[in-house]
């Protein structure tokens, strides 16, 4: 399944343990010092964590602290769930971090073992909040009644490219998806109430509840947009410091982005090699080869019990490395291989049988409830759909061009490699013309600027939120710090302990240099014969 638009897949992890405590909440709205208010919230209640009950998973299975549950209620009568997850040493910090998660529509709750297990360095001394945004997991989830209804996977593969966005319009006017999507709008469902600034609103509103000294923003994905947006939206939030973790700034092009982004990948973990003197003595002229070994499978494809291997299977594997850098320690083999005929390589990355774990590998609680989701399962279980298009669409997409996204096609160096590049951004657009939403005003698109002490990370064969685009976030953020993670691809405090030691590290003293020492250590020797 292609995943649309660019989203982060919060791994949902089992979770243990939960001792609950109580807090007051105050109604009153809050100025952000340029006019906007935070929304009316009312208190529902309290240290309770019986809500975590209408759904069939145990967030705090695994968690191994102490939290507290609550939740807000909106003036639009969306109730925003959240729990707090104490620290766990003797001295605490009076500043907590406010975790932000990606998608849009990621179940951050679902996750708290992952949150707490990856960032335990920073959880030694600081409460960290997580809590899913509206209309995701325990904060009024939207839903479809229909079970057909509720899946994306609507792309179709046009046998021209440049005809790609008729044939998604085509596609998307019968599509159960958005046809369900057209229902909850009949139903009363106001879709323009879910956007980035209304997240941005619902963080301050609990920044103000919670009531700490200050907040250090980290956001994932799309909780880098969101995080933008509140540096935007409240210039005087009581912000002490912000994480940028696979960068989506407010002023790109993201569906154009899907043409380019997995080509450039695919094509930097061939280049790589070149750079690596043991790699390229033992595979020279590997771009060139795979030029040539593109050209040669759409004529002449490998055989294999899995079927014929042509260039969009080899595609398809080298494209893997967006999804586990670690992969591209085996691109210069898999090309190799298939060369002699021998598709192993390949079929190993598209089934995920590839990839390197070692120290530096963050491998987090793993769930006590039965197998391992397949990769499609594991989308569904951790993102709410709805809440992906319904944001993507009013804040992004909508004010997107076809003509953009052609342009970036007929520049592509390997076409072959994004052979559904186009497809992708049609099927977003087609949607998006069909979701029952609006675009939000242009200007909130435009750059954020913000002194605030900012860190950025992001991984060198990041597809989903490319790391040009860690570029163009830093301009504008004088005080911003960036760390290039080799050899990853999205989302690197949740990957590597180096990425969150210097996490940790940059929350302790975001006035200081970051030490980034460690990272050289986490490239991983090519595999070879």
């Amino acid at each position: 399944m292609t995943t649309p638009f660019k989203l982060f897949l919060a791994p949902v992890a089992a979770m243990l343990l939960v001792l609950s405590a109580c807090s007051g909440i105050d109604s009153d709205s809050a100025d952000n010092g340029d006019g906007l208010t935070v929304g009316e919230f009312r208190a529902s209640s309290q240290g309770d964590c019986s809500w975590m009950d209408e759904r069939e998973a145990d967030p705090l299975e695994n968690v191994e602290t102490d939290v507290t549950c609550g939740e807000l209620e909106t003036d639009e009568d969306i109730v925003i769930r959240y729990v707090v997850l104490h620290a766990t040493g003797g001295e605490v910090e009076d500043d907590a971090v406010i975790y932000l998660e990606g998608g849009p529509g990621g179940m951050s709750i679902d996750g708290l073992a992952t949150v707490a297990f990856a960032w335990a360095e920073i959880l030694e001394s600081r409460d960290i909040i997580v809590w899913d945004q509206r209309g995701v997991g325990y904060s009024g989830e939207i839903a479809c009644d229909d079970p057909d209804g509720q899946t994306d996977d609507n792309m179709v593969i046009a046998d021209d490219p440049l005809a790609s966005l008729d044939v998604a319009r085509e596609a998307a006017k019968d599509d159960p998806f958005l046809n369900c999507a057209d229902e909850i709008a009949e139903e009363g469902l106001d879709f323009t109430e879910y956007d980035s600034q209304a997240n941005a609103r619902d963080a301050m509103a609990l920044m103000d509840e919670l009531d700490y000294a200050s907040y250090d923003l980290i956001g994932v994905s799309y909780g880098t947009r969101l995080a933008l947006t509140i540096m935007r939206d409240f210039p005087d939030a009581p912000i002490r410091s912000v994480v940028l973790d696979s960068v989506y700034p407010l002023e790109i092009d993201a569906t154009s982005s899907e043409v380019w982004a997995s080509e450039r990948v695919a094509l930097r973990a061939v280049d790589d090699c070149a750079q690596d003197p043991e790699c390229a003595e033992a595979y020279p002229n590997l771009r060139t080869r795979l030029d040539a070994l593109l050209v040669k499978l759409a004529s002449n494809p490998v055989d294999s019990e899995a079927g014929p291997i042509g260039p969009n299977e080899l595609a398809d594997a080298l494209r893997t490395v967006a999804d586990d850098g670690t992969i591209a320690i085996w691109v210069p083999m898999m090309i190799e291989q298939l060369e002699l005929g021998n598709p192993e390589y390949v079929i190993a990355a598209i089934n995920s049988e590839l990839g390197a774990e070692d120290d530096d590998t963050i491998v987090p609680p793993s769930s006590s409830g039965g197998d391992a989701l397949d990769p499609d399962e594991a989308e569904e279980a951790s993102i709410n759909s709805f809440v992906l298009y319904t944001v993507e669409c009013r804040d992004e997409t909508l004010h997107n061009q076809w003509e953009s996204a052609v342009a970036q096609w007929n520049q592509l160096q390997s076409p072959a490699i994004a052979y559904d590049g186009l497809a992708s951004a049609a099927r977003d657009l087609a949607a998006c013309e069909r979701w029952p939403t609006e675009p939000s005003a242009n200007e909130l698109k435009r750059r954020v600027v913000s002194p605030l002490p900012t860190l950025i990370f992001a991984g060198v064969y990041d597809a989903q939120t490319p790391p040009e685009w860690a570029d163009v976030a830093a301009t504008d953020l004088p005080n911003s710090q960036l760390v290039v993670m080799p050899q990853m691809a999205h989302a690197p405090t949740f990957v590597s302990w180096c990425a969150a030691s210097m996490l940790a590290a940059f929350i302790n003293d975001p006035a200081a240099p970051v030490d980034q020492s460690c990272v050289a250590g986490t490239r991983r020797p090519y595999e070879t014969p």
